[in-house]
């Protein structure tokens, strides 16, 4: 039933040429920025349009943010490069956020010491699993920051995407950088059949609130 749902959902061909779209609603992550004081109102999106789309896709928020549509340009064997209109991209590896481009704080890469629990039966955990990852900041001030998370199940949720019922399990990351102080937590709401990432709010930086991706649109 759950591979039923996935596959229904992902359909078409996963590649595009990036300059053929373009977000009608925000231009570039600045425009993004400029709304967290202020909230604004998500675009219309409807899942019929969705549907008629040939590559997957998801959205993307940053605080009270409008959502941006992403679009998936390409894959590289676990990374999946998501691309909006105005250049900007999010690279995730199994739902986990990598690497961002045209973000006013980005990262170049994610490095995990260990395997990732994201990459697999992370919704059948009982106990609390460790993972630790360096995160390549780039800019005039760059550096790399080892990260060391625990994961612990949270709970079943039922959430809705788009007009799509999901039955997923709650994952709670708590994360801790001991060299910059700074903790933080990040959720995911993944398949409650075989783990797939389907919602997350995923901190990048210090300097603005965490990022929330929905999948509208899965590869197939």
């Amino acid at each position: 039933m759950r591979l039923t749902r996935r596959g229904i959902l992902a359909a078409g061909p996963a590649l595009f040429t990036a300059g053929c779209f373009r977000n009608p609603v925000l231009e570039n992550a600045k425009d993004a920025l400029s709304f967290l004081a202020f909230g604004a109102e998500d675009p219309p999106l409807k899942r019929s349009e969705v549907a008629k789309l040939p590559y997957a896709s998801m959205t993307a928020k940053i605080g009270k943010g409008a959502k941006i549509l992403l679009i998936l340009a390409f894959a590289e064997r676990n990374d999946r490069h998501w691309f909006a209109g105005g250049g900007e991209a999010l690279i995730t590896r199994h739902g986990r956020l990598v690497k961002t481009v045209g973000l006013p704080e980005n990262f170049r890469e994610t490095r995990g010491r260990n395997e990732d629990p994201l990459s697999g039966g992370v919704h059948e955990i009982d106990e609390s699993v460790q993972f630790v990852r360096d995160i390549d900041f780039e800019g005039d001030a760059r550096f790399i920051l080892p990260i060391e998370s625990t994961f612990e199940r949270v709970g079943q949720q039922s959430i809705t995407i788009l007009d799509v019922d999901l039955e997923t399990v709650l994952v709670r990351e708590h994360n801790v950088a001991q060299t910059q102080n700074w903790e933080f937590e990040n959720l995911y709401w993944v398949d409650a059949f075989d783990g797939y990432v389907w919602k997350s709010r995923q901190h990048i930086s210090r300097a603005f609130p965490p990022v929330e991706i929905e999948i509208l649109k899965p590869p197939g």
